[in-house]
């Protein structure tokens, strides 16, 4: 971060500046100064939205976007086309602290389009969105009969629901090959994979971007990279670094994959993490699931987990157990940005922190060593022998262990390459497949971060290699 590249350069000066005091009043007037000037600006965030709330920001755009600023307080963007945003750390004597508020659907259904998930991110932070831009295209099936809609795009991977005959899906994504097609189902958000040769592409297919099978099921900003720096302001009630992650009410958890770790979270959680030591997530309301190298830990309210990081900000251990947190370290936690106000929970008692750890004990099919009295080094003592690789995320409403019986019994053909159409379908008015992908995600001919795209049905300029254009039919 800043201050760690300005350390070669002023050892001397930066040593001072660590171990000043500086009065509470001051610090805490250039906190409720920023605050008060994030909700004036911010007040109305909408869903897939991000607003400059304070000083200072950086935001860099995703390749090929145009039409992106987010330079001045009160500038708004669609988090859908924004790569990476940094914030600057609290500057006392301009009286300025770095603050961004972002709203988003994560994987929250499309039906409840008023609640969604709140970051506040603040200090010395920077996010990297591991979500790409998509472009988005309607798809019908086939035949007269169902379609698998697959975890992963293998024809042995688990189905996760079906496509009835004719029905319409959302495409926003293919594999390399071009033989399956991620796809989004409007009405229950539900997603997958389908085969290309079972769907037919209603619009523009070849803007479709290649997916990876981990990250595809991901919306915008549910997958991230961050990294946060010590607070070496001086400003002993400044909150550490860090991001404020809150689910809204009526939903019982959203699926966020941070620095490579699978989190599934159920309301408040504060969330910090720096490259080579560790990724802390401390739930101060609610409880949550931490998922690295194939370890599972859950914490509760009043604890907290880390998980290790190396040098590229991705897990280099497993899952800590859950231990109480200091009161201390939660204390001045900015929480008035937050959509639902709360109070932070108290430090977890001994006798329910040990139920806790026993608990996680007896589901964890690795033996772990537990925690001391003490909050875990930044070199857990994890005995850990699991080496499973991360899995994406399963959807918090299924419940079923079964693979689903379809009657009749889908047409994929994977291993058959699907013949491309060399002629664009024409749409000179908008189809009943643009209004639902308008209705859905939005005009792609005015949403921001979607200026780029052509209207569906438009001829691109150029196709790139093995893509799928306009309607793509099996191999006889």
């Amino acid at each position: 971060m800043r201050h760690l590249r300005l350390a070669f350069w002023f050892p001397v000066v930066l040593l001072v500046t660590a171990f000043q005091t500086v009065p509470a009043e001051l610090c805490q007037q250039v906190i409720q100064t920023a605050m008060a000037a994030t909700h004036s600006v911010c007040d109305g965030l909408g869903r897939n939205e991000a607003c400059y709330g304070n000083h200072l920001l950086e935001a860099s755009p995703q390749p090929g976007l145009p039409h992106f600023r987010f330079a001045e307080v009160g500038d708004v963007i669609d988090i859908t086309g924004l790569e990476s945003l940094r914030l600057s750390a609290m500057d006392r004597d301009a009286g300025l602290w770095g603050i961004a508020l972002m709203r988003m659907q994560a994987n929250i259904p499309n039906r409840l389009e008023s609640r969604n998930v709140t970051m506040v991110l603040f200090g010395d932070v920077e996010v990297r969105n591991n979500v790409r831009n998509p472009h988005y295209t309607a798809v019908r099936t086939r035949a007269d009969s169902n379609i698998n809609v697959r975890r992963y795009p293998d024809p042995q991977a688990y189905v996760m629901t079906t496509l009835q005959p004719h029905e319409l899906a959302i495409a926003d994504g293919r594999s390399e090959d071009a033989n399956w097609l991620h796809v989004r189902i409007p009405e229950t958000s539900e997603t997958g994979w389908v085969s290309a040769g079972t769907v037919q592409v209603l619009g523009d297919g070849s803007r479709l971007r290649v997916v990876d099978a981990l990250t595809a099921d991901f919306g915008p900003m549910q997958a991230f990279y961050l990294n946060t720096a010590e607070n070496d302001t001086g400003c002993q009630e400044a909150p550490e670094n860090g991001v404020l992650i809150q689910t809204p009410e009526g939903v019982a958890t959203v699926d966020l994959w941070i620095n490579e770790v699978k989190i599934r979270l159920g309301s408040t959680a504060y969330i910090q993490a720096r490259p080579n030591e560790d990724m802390t997530i401390t739930m101060i309301e609610g409880e949550t699931e931490v998922e690295a190298l194939g370890v599972d830990q859950v914490a509760v309210a009043g604890t907290q987990i880390t998980v290790a990081m190396n040098s590229s900000l991705q897990p280099s251990a497993p899952p800590s157990l859950p231990y109480a947190y200091s009161a201390q370290d939660v204390q001045n936690i900015p929480l008035d940005a937050l959509e639902r106000q709360i109070e932070i929970a108290p430090p977890l008692d001994t006798t329910n922190l040990d139920v806790l750890v026993d608990a996680n004990l007896a589901d964890s099919e690795t033996q772990l060593v537990a925690p001391t009295s003490l909050p875990p080094s930044s070199t857990p003592t994890e005995t850990a022998t699991s080496t499973a690789t991360f899995l994406p995320t399963v959807p918090p409403t299924e419940t079923a262990t079964s693979v689903p019986t379809m009657l009749p019994t889908d047409t994929e053909s994977p291993t058959t390459t699907p013949t491309v159409s060399e002629t664009p379908q024409s749409s000179p008015t908008p189809t009943p497949e643009e209004t639902l992908i308008g209705s859905t995600f939005g005009n792609p001919t005015t949403d921001p971060g979607a200026g780029s795209h052509p209207p569906l049905g438009t001829t691109p300029t150029a196709s790139p290699t093995g893509s799928v254009q306009g309607t793509v039919t099996p191999s006889a």
